[in-house]
């Protein structure tokens, strides 16, 4: 990521609009109480599956309508 990481790259975005959500994608759990000290809407572990990407988006802090999903799946 260049001269920055993700940790930053949040804080800057939810500075910019605090509506933004942001969802951390690692390998590394020992990343996990520094990400949510972000201010982040989610965190998940690699390897991602289906059911993780839909239970980071119904948890989103500023939720948006999408197409194709149910909200109450």
């Amino acid at each position: 990521m260049g001269r920055t990481n993700g940790l930053n790259l949040c804080r800057t975005l939810l500075e910019l609009n605090p509506h933004t959500n942001v969802v951390y994608l690692t390998a590394y759990i020992e990343y996990s109480f520094d990400a949510w000290s972000t201010g982040a809407s989610g965190f998940t572990l690699k390897p991602i599956t289906q059911e993780g990407v839909r239970e980071q988006l119904r948890n989103l802090r500023s939720p948006f309508p999408f197409e194709g999903t149910n909200a109450d799946e």
